[in-house]
């Protein structure tokens, strides 16, 4: 078993609430600072541990997930695809640096029906 300890720092933003439609597709924007432009960015769920990485910046397309990051605006953009209601529930924006990685907590609720694009809220 392996065991995984992170020191995380929680950006000031607070947590970003996405809400999105079961069968549909959600975006989720996360910006970071001025100075980490070349680090590498990623989305996690639960604690962050090595399965519970989705996919980084250096992938940019992995399994229903896709993530590009806008250096200039400083924001990173993952898109989920094909949401299922076990999609719900709590991720985590990371950047990479060593020593402590920076997070912002997101929080996606998940409704039924494809009524639309979905709603992100600040």
């Amino acid at each position: 078993m392996q065991l995984f300890v992170l020191r995380c720092v929680t950006s000031a933003v607070g947590v970003i609430h996405v809400t999105g439609y079961v069968g549909s597709i959600v975006k989720v924007s996360c910006s970071y600072d001025e100075g980490y432009e070349s680090y590498e960015k990623y989305l996690c769920k639960n604690n962050c541990g090595g399965s519970d990485v989705l996919i980084t910046t250096s992938e940019s397309w992995k399994n229903k997930y896709r993530i590009n990051d806008d250096k200039t605006a400083r924001i990173f953009t993952t898109t989920i695809s094909d949401l299922h209601s076990e999609d719900a529930g709590k991720y985590w924006c990371g950047v990479t640096i060593t020593g402590k990685d920076i997070y912002t907590e997101v929080e996606l609720k998940l409704v039924p029906g494809k009524q639309g694009l979905p709603k992100n809220e600040l």
